[in-house]
């Protein structure tokens, strides 16, 4: 007896048309570039769901000078009108969708370099490849108090750890 759960009547459709739907649920409107930002601390404790209900890992970031550490989470900025939840339908579906949600796309944290490690420690193993480019601002700790040598030796771990190589790019000032 075929498995009820994943039976979907999408995946009897010729794959052909449902690349063309998933480029309709998956409209990046042309952005190759997905800003990955850090959420304002008040908005992620003011949440209707609460702090602790979300698929995404809390982080702590200094947003004060005087280095008050804060809970956050990242989000995505980048204007997209993205519909993940086709890919809870069966794994199939999954595993059709995942390359056009991460590959050929760069992913900028800009400053926001306390984003990168949750944001690759909430992808599966299986996911980390597709990411390819990420690219990052690194402002010098003189100008400014929100990133540390700490969150710097914590992506570098993460990015060493990688077993194929992505593009970093940094823009300096």
């Amino acid at each position: 007896m075929a498995d009820i759960e994943s039976f979907s009547a999408l995946t009897s459709i010729p794959s052909e048309i449902r690349l063309m739907i998933y480029e309709y649920l998956f409209n990046d409107y042309n952005n190759k570039i997905f800003e990955i930002r850090n959420q304002k601390p008040y908005a992620h404790g003011q949440r209707p769901d609460g702090p602790c209900r979300s698929l995404r890992s809390s982080y702590s970031v200094d947003f004060s000078p005087l280095r008050q550490q804060l809970q956050t989470t990242y989000k995505l900025c980048t204007a997209v009108d993205i519909h993940t939840s086709i890919m809870r339908v069966n794994r199939k579906i999954y595993e059709e969708t995942l390359p056009i949600l991460y590959s050929n796309r760069t992913f900028s944290f800009h400053k926001d370099i306390e984003a990168i490690v949750p944001f690759f420690s909430d992808l599966n193993p299986s996911t980390r490849p597709l990411v390819q480019e990420i690219s990052l601002f690194k402002q010098g700790f003189i100008f400014s108090l929100e990133s540390n040598r700490c969150d710097w030796n914590n992506l570098w771990r993460t990015t060493k750890r990688r077993k194929r190589n992505e593009t970093v790019h940094i823009v300096g000032v």
